[in-house]
């Protein structure tokens, strides 16, 4: 648990973790030009301090990367599927 986590895995569980976590909920739930923009930070965080993750952190952030993703494999509307992937999935 957090209680018992070294100092540097409390800067994943209260820092980056929950900004990426939210950052993949507005990619996934936002109209397409906060969509774009929280793809867009999300990418630039991972590019300039994802050096500095530990690989276990690289671990959750796969996972949180991959969930936005799988949420298109839900039956939803084909119109939305397919601007999302003409859209979202390019500029990934």
């Amino acid at each position: 648990g957090e209680p018992g986590a070294p100092e540097v895995d409390r800067v994943w569980l209260r820092g980056w973790f929950p900004l990426l976590f939210s950052l993949s909920c507005v990619v996934s739930r936002c109209k397409l030009d906060v969509r774009t923009r929280g793809l867009t930070v999300l990418f630039e965080i991972i590019k300039t301090h994802g050096e500095s993750f530990r690989p276990h952190w690289w671990r959750d952030l796969f996972n949180i990367l991959f969930r936005i993703f799988d949420n298109m494999k839900l039956p939803e509307h084909q119109l939305e599927k397919n601007e999302w992937m003409t859209t979202t999935c390019n500029h990934a």
